[in-house]
């Protein structure tokens, strides 16, 4: 023990012989003996009782050390384990622990328990040829071995090498240390002070001096406390080696009184390292047998010599081991073996009769069930091929009216043109686009005349920009005029297109349907979870049920409860309507966006080219005259003569297509000089010659450039310039005509004085099925908005022509910084929400537009056809890409429409709701099936421990699986508003309705199996002690009524009245005539089942029919709970009916009205507080209820003037504005 204490002692006595030797007088050798003599006799005394100590533990641990049978010198001696060394040659037996890692030599295998070296619980086998580890316990058999290691090269020396590295100061020695310290710091300072003072203040002689630091030295030091310490720890020892404990460390005696936790292994310390039967446990599972008599046999069917450790378990458990073989002849043992997990004894009993008895694990004894997995995998092989088989179907049809939409090109290659595939240009084709063209790559323009290219799609602008030989030009621009050759410089991902094309993919979100999946699976997960933490607490805590029969019964929870068909069933069915929408024009994308089309309350639609036909037109009626003897007809002629009849642009085009007949514009003259449209003068001009010889000259442009050019007189300019504005107002655009006489003849002369003509309107028609198609969409109850990037009084004028309402505002004013300051004060989303539609909108704007929308809870769908709509059409819930739509608007679209406008769109919204009501549908009855099946079966295992076989649930599965597949092509009814999943509902009638069935199930149980009911009333033989009869019983009843609930979730009124679809019927009738013969003639041990006849059969059904009638009932009760107007009635109404027509559609007609008028300050706040009391009649779409009232709504957000007063009352009373114009003033 390191001891600084001593130290210092030795360096007192050093100090008395050698420094005190001064000062005349002879050296201190009284002080020097007497301190050698105490370190002398401490020592002495301490190593005396350590050593004593020592030998007692040595003692002891010496009758401790391991012996071994070794083979020396030809003869067998039991020597130390020590002496082994390898080569040597030892033996084995039960009960020995192994002295050195050797390898097993010939015989039988042993059994050893190594848990103490790698932590395995139970023994292990090990065949000759194996190795084992030293400190291993053989636990079955005898066997030789060769010494192949000793020492600290075994696997249990390396470990025990690895301890000894983990050295640690003691905390006897660091207290010892600390308490030496302060004694040798004390001793110190006074040794110090006393030098201080004696030799430097008093000036003391040396030798007193000296004499004075040896007292402090000698006085100061505890010299006796190691010697104290260690002799009272070692007398310590001694007295724990006399009760049994060993201490190899006697520094842990002090540690020891400190302890206040000590940790403790269980195995061996604990408990008694010796496994033993409780008695009171024992089950019995056949008559006239006791628990005596099952632990006899279970001790015939065990070793009584050479045991392990279960054997001497059972047979220790006899009053005598003896009576183990007492009055029985042994004729054969089966030990036990890894593959079989069971012994087995046949003998002969006192009266000559032969018995087998076994014992073993209680799961051996019976095949793996094999029934059961083939018939999971056959289920799930069934489920995924259907799916495959449809989905792959809907994607060929897709696809192939994909490739219809490939874009060709006219490419030069091997010195020729040909029309190939723009999807194998290269950089370096030289390719040739002209009028009509879309540019399939990024290209430079070569030698040739002027492009006019619309590149709108990329880059936003709304008029063709011309491009000449040299400039670039855009994949995905189309060609407006011109001819021309041009090199392909980049393709695909690297063109401009590609780009904005790649930046789509950075707008990903999981999808609606996704998410509604995984909380319905979430929610069938969870209550099979439930199901299985309760019916394993119960059976095997709780009833102590054996393991394999428990298996079974968490085996018919997960397989009946888990609703397999449910991703195949939603797929069929959305793939079914993927195909259906193919054939009506709409390529589905992404399956999934069926269903979210289903609940679609808004849809943002493209002006240009979808609500309109994206093709200029002359509004005939509002053509304007201003020379005598001139009609509209003769201004449009003019019109027409004064533009090209070839190589037009939008405007020649529009002019020359008012004719009856394009030719007419050249018909009866010849053309002399035509000036085409520049930047410049901003009109053309046609010079020619009549039939007559005379000559005439005709302008059409703009009409500032040509009112100049006719000098008008200053009333006439006037009159223009109020038509022009008020074109301008609804969004028109103004043409002029004018003509001239050139009696000069000829092409250079001013000729005569130009007559203003007349002024044409200018726009862009709507589609002919456009306002058909809102107004459907509002019935419907989705709210069409439109998004234009034109002015705002153009997409008026759009709304105004459809019927949609100009509630409009320009995206700037809402997303913008220069909001509009009269609705700066309202919440901009619920702005959004309202609006009929929005102008001057920018790309960023169309996403940001879709994104509130989203925000606000609506599922939005987006129209469009250009790369900058591809955000948007990405991040909208439904993306749909419109006829002759660019690849990137397609390519992030869900949706791709074959046919022009929006009334494919209108179609497919009817499919997709006729879809989705089939899905919805189905999970309804999904989750009441998975609740039925967890809570029935779950109270049969636990009330009367009936174990149900998972092969007839997987049998039920099967066919109700077969059965259901055919909802996908079901009969039902589109929901005539936007539909969603309200998963509230679903839940609260999945509950319901299932635990309805599972009481039905439990009380035809009870009435089957605890009472002779059924005997008694309808005659049949009971089935209360046959369990095989109950199997099949419980399995028709059961069903039976899980099928018959698909009629309940698939109706909305009385199941019966609604008739569903022939597939359905004959699959429900197919699947249930299995079913009853399986239960009247099946007899399959294996399921533990057996036929139960036709009376009891028709008995079942019976009982079915009768229960199933409130099953409607209860449909109807939640439906009238969730709805709110039970609530309602009782807090408010104190009746549940009420008189008035259509329930109050009226009058909530009138109140949202009210609400409306409320809103912009037209009724006092008394009247809002009156409605507000009755805002839970609304059921309908608030928002497509506004959009019914687009007109009233669109005047009363413009009520800044008396004359929008006075127009909005004439409205509202239905009065003719015309006849009282001129009796208002503004």
């Amino acid at each position: 023990m390191w001891n600084p204490l001593s130290w210092v002692m030795e360096a007192a006595a050093i100090m008395a012989i050698a420094l005190a030797n001064g000062g005349g007088q002879p050296p201190d050798w009284q002080d020097f003996v007497g301190i050698i003599a105490l370190l002398v006799i401490n020592s002495t005394i301490s190593f005396i009782e350590e050593n004593n100590a020592g030998n007692a533990a040595a003692a002891l641990m010496a009758g401790l050390a391991p012996k071994t049978k070794v083979l020396r010198d030809a003869r067998w001696t039991e020597e130390d384990a020590a002496i082994l060394v390898p080569g040597d040659i030892i033996s084995i037996k039960l009960g020995d622990i192994v002295p050195a890692d050797a390898r097993l030599l010939e015989g039988d295998p042993l059994k050893i328990d190594q848990s103490a070296l790698t932590g395995e619980s139970l023994p292990v086998s090990k065949n000759p040829g194996d190795e084992v580890f030293s400190g291993s316990t053989v636990k079955q058999g005898e066997i030789e071995a060769v010494v192949i290691a000793t020492g600290v090269h075994t696997f249990f020396g390396k470990a025990a090498h690895l301890v000894d590295s983990t050295n640690q100061v003691g905390h006897f020695q660091k207290v010892l240390t600390a308490i030496g310290n302060f004694c040798i710091v004390s001793i110190a300072v006074g040794i110090v002070v006393e030098i201080i003072v004696m030799y430097a203040v008093q000036h003391r002689p040396y030798r007193r001096g000296i004499d004075n630091l040896l007292v402090l030295l000698i006085g100061g030091i505890p010299i006796a406390m190691p010697t104290v310490l260690s002799v009272t720890m070692a007398i310590g020892s001694h007295r724990l080696s006399q009760q049994g404990a060993i201490t190899k460390r006697m520094t842990a005696i002090e540690e020891m009184a400190g302890m206040d936790v000590l940790c403790s292994d269980k195995t061996g310390t604990l408990t008694l390292n010796k496994l033993t039967v409780d008695k009171s446990l024992v089950e019995v599972f056949t008559k006239d047998t006791d628990k005596d008599t099952v632990i006899l046999l279970g001790a015939r069917a065990s070793r009584v010599e050479n045991q392990d450790a279960i054997d001497a378990c059972i047979v220790g458990m006899l009053g005598d081991p003896k009576e183990a073989r007492e009055g029985i002849r042994e004729v054969h043992f089966l030990p036990f073996n890894p593959v079989d997990k069971r012994t087995a004894i046949t003998y002969i009993d006192e009266r000559g009769n032969w018995h087998r008895v076994s014992k073993g694990a209680p799961e051996q004894g019976q095949p793996p069930d094999w029934q059961d997995f083939v018939g999971i995998i056959a289920l799930l092989v069934i489920n995924s091929t259907i799916s495959f088989i449809e989905e792959n179907n809907a994607g060929n049809a897709a696809a192939a009216l994909m490739a219809g939409l490939a874009p060709k090109t006219k490419v030069l290659r091997d010195a020729r043109w040909t029309e190939e595939d723009a999807a194998i240009l290269v950089p370096g084709d030289i390719i040739s686009i002209k009028l009509g063209d879309i540019v399939p790559a990024d290209a430079r323009l070569l030698e040739g005349d002027p492009l006019k290219i619309d590149q709108s799609a990329l880059t936003g602008e709304s008029l063709p920009v011309s491009k000449n030989p040299g400039d670039e030009v855009f994949s995905g621009s189309t060609v407006k005029q011109g001819e021309i050759e041009a090199v392909v410089i980049a393709t695909g991902v690297h063109t401009f297109f590609g780009k904005a094309a790649h930046l789509v993919d950075s707008t990903n979100q999981v999808g609606h349907f996704q998410k509604v999946l995984t909380a319905i699976g979430n929610f069938c997960i969870v209550s099979i979870a439930v199901g299985i933490v309760v019916e394993i607490i119960v059976m095997y805590a709780v009833q102590h049920r054996p393991y394999r029969r428990g298996i079974d019964n968490l085996l018919v929870l997960l397989i009946g409860g888990i609703p397999i068909a449910m991703p195949t069933v939603l797929s069929v069915t959305m793939a079914i309507g993927s195909h259906r929408l193919s054939q009506q024009g709409a390529i589905t994308k992404r399956m999934t966006a069926i269903e979210e089309m289903a609940g679609m309350d808004v849809l943002c639609s493209d002006k240009t080219g979808t609500l309109t036909l994206n093709k200029l037109t002359v509004d005939k009626s509002l053509v304007e005259v201003f020379t005598k003897d001139t009609d509209k007809d003769t201004v449009i002629l003019l019109g027409a003569r004064a533009s090209r009849v070839e190589n037009q642009d939008a405007i020649d085009a529009c002019i020359v297509g008012m004719l009856g007949d394009p030719k007419e514009a050249r018909e009866g003259i010849r053309e002399v000089h035509f000036l085409p449209f520049n930047p410049v003068d901003k009109r053309t001009a046609i010079t020619y010659i009549d039939e007559r010889g005379n000559w005439h000259r005709v302008s059409k442009g703009a009409p500032e450039q040509i009112i100049e050019l006719c000098n008008v007189r200053p009333d006439v300019k006037k009159k223009a310039h109020s038509i022009i504005d008020k074109f301008a107002e609804r969004g028109l655009r103004s043409l002029a005509v004018a003509k001239q006489e050139v009696p000069e003849k000829t092409k250079e002369s001013p000729g005569s004085t130009w007559q203003f003509v007349g002024l044409l309107p200018l726009f862009d028609p709507p589609r002919h099925d456009s306002a058909e198609t809102i107004r459907r969409a509002l019935q419907l109850g989705v709210n069409v908005k439109m998004i234009t990037g034109d002015q705002l009084a153009i997409g008026k004028e759009t709304g105004r022509r459809l019927g949609m309402g100009s509630n409009m505002y320009p995206s700037s004013s809402l997303l913008g910084e220069d909001k509009d300051s009269t609705i700066s004060g309202l919440p901009i989303d619920e702005l959004i929400e309202k609006a009929d539609g929005f102008a001057g909108v920018f790309p960023e704007h169309k996403y940001e537009i879709v994104k509130r929308l989203q925000d606000r809870k609506h599922i939005c769908g987006m129209t469009g056809d250009g790369v900058n709509d591809a955000p948007a059409l990405k991040r909208a819930d439904i993306g749909i890409a419109v006829a002759d739509a660019t690849d990137a608007a397609r390519g992030a679209s869900d949706i791709v429409l074959t046919e022009p406008g929006l009334s494919v769109i209108i179609s497919a919204v009817l499919t997709s709701r006729t879809i989705f009501q089939r899905m919805k549908n189905y999970t309804i009855y999904a989750v009441s099936i998975t609740i039925r099946i967890v809570l029935g079966f779950l109270l049969l295992a636990l009330i009367w421990k009936f174990d149900f076989s998972p092969f007839m649930i997987l049998i039920i599965a099967i066919l109700n699986d077969g059965t259901i597949m055919t909802i996908s092509k079901d009969r039902v009814k589109p929901s005539p508003l936007p539909d969603s999943w309200k998963l509230n509902e679903i839940f609260a009638t999945g509950i319901v309705l299932g635990t309805y069935l599972a009481i039905m199930t439990v009380v035809f149980f009870w009435a089957a199996h605890a009472t002779d009911f059924f005997t008694e009333k309808f005659g049949v033989h009971s089935i209360r002690e046959n369990e095989y009869e109950l199997t099949a019983a419980i399995y028709l009843q059961v069903s039976i009524v899980s099928q018959a609930l698909i009629f309940v979730t698939r109706s909305r009124s009385w199941s019966f009245l609604e008739r569903p679809g022939l597939l359905l019927v004959i699959a429900f009738i197919i699947a249930q005539l299995v079913a009853t013969l399986i239960a009247v003639y099946a007899d399959w041990g294996f399921a533990k089942m057996k036929g139960i006849g036709w009376g009891w059969s028709g008995v079942i059904w019976l009982y079915s029919i009768i229960f199933y009638f409130p099953l409607d009932i209860l449909k109807f009760i939640i439906r009238y709970v969730l709805s709110g107007k039970a609530w309602n009635s009782i807090t408010e109404n104190k009746t549940a009916f009420t008189s008035k027509k259509d329930y109050g559609k009226e009058e909530r007609e009138a109140q949202w009205a009210t609400a409306q008028r409320t809103l912009h300050g037209l009724n006092p706040p008394t009247m809002q507080q009156i409605l507000d009391e009755h805002t839970s009649y609304s059921e309908l779409s608030e928002i497509a209820e506004q959009a019914k009232k687009h007109a009233e709504i669109a005047r009363l957000r413009e009520l800044h003037t008396l004359k929008g007063h006075v127009e909005s009352v004439v409205k509202l009373k239905g009065l003719d504005i015309d006849t009282i114009q001129q009796h208002y003033t503004v």
